[in-house]
This record gives structure tokens, C-alpha cells and sequence, in this order.
């Protein structure tokens, strides 16, 4: 307020060369005028750069009493590469498919569909996700959850189990806003600020363009669902699914848990809530059989939510151990284990325990 000098200990450089991320915890006022001066500035390697012409400043619009909104972030498995239906290049008909489980295991499965078996649209959880990359026109696919929000309306991912069971425990609105693409590693495409500040690196285009989509789904949302005009929202937890393209080699894999941490320091931070929910699904693919490298890195994963290990985290970050939800390609779609062989119930199940998790954060 007034003339009064904020200081910003650090700033990192964005998506774009020219653009640059103020890292700071202050908190604006929207309905204020901010002046910004920079001096000093350097690259990470000591250089001096010059400066910004003009900082745009974005906040976060944060009602407690608004709809309750998670995001769902990740590369592929993420987006949803399980199937709902059948689908065409089964190698297995319908095995292995969401319906499948519906016909075939009701007592479980049954909830999802009505008395003449079509899909349960729950209007009380809807989704948000722009299936669109950052260098693509914008594509929205938006609306109640159906087991239609995965990388195409023929699939789903984690939203669907995690929607249910979300919207099951709350009993309000809830909004889950997906923002994940395909082949993108922690390493590199989501690198936070702080994996960059303490083992360098630049900050990742896909982190920078996690937080535009988060913005480009909240910033509008009364445009976007205009039922829910008028009623604001909250921020309440965030979920990750994420690691196959890490899993490759040493170095990634041995970076992984210190990158994991950072990036969720990072995003609190970005949010404004230090304490703010995260579940995590960890890279169970392979199953009980899973060794090596993949196995260091779905245990790196789970590590993250050991209050042993991360005293920040006790009670605040939860972990799921997904090698249970492993389908062999014979009871699956396809034989392609890096999608969970395209299995609906693994990503179904895969959602759930996220959702089970992250109630267990909410205080279940």
C-alpha cells in the first residue's frame, strides 16, 4: 500500500525467453495499482539481462465459500488412455473396458451407469480440460462428468474415479480442472522454479503452461459453466499422475523425488496455500514385476508422502501405490503397458484411490 517497497527475492524465466515469473509470496490486492522496478537481474549463469517494459501481475480469485476445484495434472495416463467402451483396435472386444466391469462386476461398477445402462452424468462434478497443447488453438472439452473426458470421449483418466468419489464425500459442487499432456517428463517440461534454483535447469514450458490453463479455466468461469456464475471458487487440492518419461534413465529417475518436492513447495506457493492437498498416483505400471529403474521411481514417488522423510508434508501430501491396478494386455484393449495397456478399469481405479486419498487430507 501506498509507497511502500515490496522486495522480490527471485524471479525465473517462463515459457518464452522474453517473459519473466515473479516467485514471491506477497499477496495482491487486484483492485491495486502495482509498480515494478528491477535491478541486478542475471541469468542462472550470472550474466546481466535487462529488464521488463511491463510485469502483468495474476491472481488467484480464492472464495472459501465458492466451488470447490481440483486440478488434475500429468503427461499421458493423465489424460486418459483408459477405455470406456469397447473401442475400436481392441485385440480383446470389450474386455478390459469400462463397460466391461459395469456388466461384469455390478456390484462395484453399477453406479456408474442408469436402469438402461447408459452413463451416469453427475452434474454436481463437472470437468474443464483443454485437450490442447500450448502451441495449439484452444480446445475445450468441458461439462458433467461422463467417462468421455480422457484423451478422446472414447476414454477416460483419472478424473472419473476421483470425480465419484469426490463428489460422493463433499456433497456440493465440484469442479476438476485437468491440465496434462502426453510425453512430458518432471525433469524438464514441468520443472518448478525451485528444482531450477537449487539444481538448475530452466523453468519447464508445461509448468508455466499448467498455471495459464489453471487461469484460462478460473479467470472465466462464469463464462465457461454459467450455471455456477456468481459463486467464486476455491482452490481445495491437486492431484499428479506423472513419471513414465522419467522412468528412462539414471539421472532423471535419481532426480525425481527432490524434483517432486520442489514442484509441490512450487505450487502452493503459486496458489497462495501452503498447505494445500496433494494425491499423488504413483508409476505402478508393470505391476508386482516391476524392477529397475521404474521401480526406483514409483518408489522415489511414494517417498514424497513419507512424513519420516517430508515432516512438511505429514498429513497434507498422500501417495498411492498403484501396482495393484496393473491389467495384463490378455484382460486389456491392447498390449501398450505405458498407457496401463488401455485398461478403463486401471485409470478408473487409478482416480479412485487419488480420490480416497485426497479425502483422507480433507479430514474424512
Amino acid at each position: 500500500g501506498g509507497d511502500a517497497l515490496l522486495p522480490i527475492d527471485s524471479a525465473v524465466i517462463g515459457a518464452s525467453p522474453d517473459t519473466i515469473v515473479l516467485t514471491t509470496a506477497i499477496p495482491l490486492d487486484p483492485n491495486t495499482d502495482y509498480t515494478v522496478v528491477m535491478n541486478g537481474l542475471t541469468d542462472l549463469s550470472g550474466r546481466s539481462v535487462s529488464g521488463p517494459t511491463s510485469v502483468e501481475f495474476r491472481t488467484w480469485d480464492d472464495n472459501p465459500n465458492g466451488i470447490k476445484v481440483f486440478i488434475l495434472a500429468g503427461q499421458s495416463n493423465m489424460q486418459g488412455q483408459g477405455r470406456s467402451e469397447q473401442g475400436l483396435g481392441s485385440v480383446n472386444g470389450a474386455i478390459g473396458s469400462l463397460r466391461y466391469q459395469v456388466d461384469n462386476d455390478p456390484d462395484k461398477y453399477g453406479k456408474l451407469v442408469d436402469g438402461g445402462g447408459n452413463w451416469i452424468a453427475r452434474d454436481d462434478v463437472k470437468v474443464f480440460y483443454r485437450r490442447s497443447d500450448l502451441t495449439q488453438g484452444r480446445s475445450i472439452k468441458k461439462g458433467n462428468l461422463l467417462p468421455e473426458f480422457g484423451v478422446d470421449d472414447a476414454r477416460i483418466g483419472p478424473e472419473l474415479g476421483f470425480g465419484w468419489a469426490i463428489g460422493e464425500f463433499l456433497g456440493e459442487p465440484v469442479l476438476i480442472v485437468k491440465a496434462s499432456w502426453g510425453g512430458k517428463s518432471l525433469y524438464a517440461d514441468f520443472r518448478s522454479p525451485s528444482a531450477v534454483a537449487k539444481r538448475g535447469g530452466e523453468v519447464g514450458d508445461y509448468y508455466v503452461g499448467m498455471m495459464d490453463y489453471v487461469h484460462d479455466a478460473l479467470d472465466n468461469l462464469g463464462a465457461e459453466l454459467p450455471e455456477w456464475a456468481g459463486q467464486g471458487y476455491q482452490i481445495a487440492g491437486f492431484g499428479w499422475h506423472q513419471g513414465w518419461n522419467d522412468g528412462g534413465t539414471e539421472f532423471t529417475v535419481s532426480q525425481y523425488e527432490s524434483n517432486l518436492a520442489d514442484f509441490i513447495r512450487d505450487i502452493r506457493a503459486e496458489f497462495g496455500k501452503p498447505q494445500l492437498p496433494v494425491a499423488i498416483a504413483n508409476t505402478g505400471i508393470g505391476g508386482a514385476a516391476t524392477t529397475g529403474l521404474r521401480l526406483a521411481l514409483l518408489e522415489g514417488q511414494l517417498a514424497v508422502a513419507n512424513p519420516a522423510l517430508y515432516p512438511e508434508f505429514a498429513g497434507n501430501v498422500f501417495a498411492a501405490d498403484t501396482r495393484d491396478f496393473w491389467r495384463e494386455s490378455s484382460v486389456s484393449p491392447l498390449d501398450q503397458g505405458y498407457h496401463w495397456n488401455q485398461n478403463g478399469e486401471t485409470l478408473y481405479l487409478i482416480g479412485e484411490a487419488m480420490g480416497e486419498g485426497m479425502k483422507g487430507l480433507l479430514g474424512e
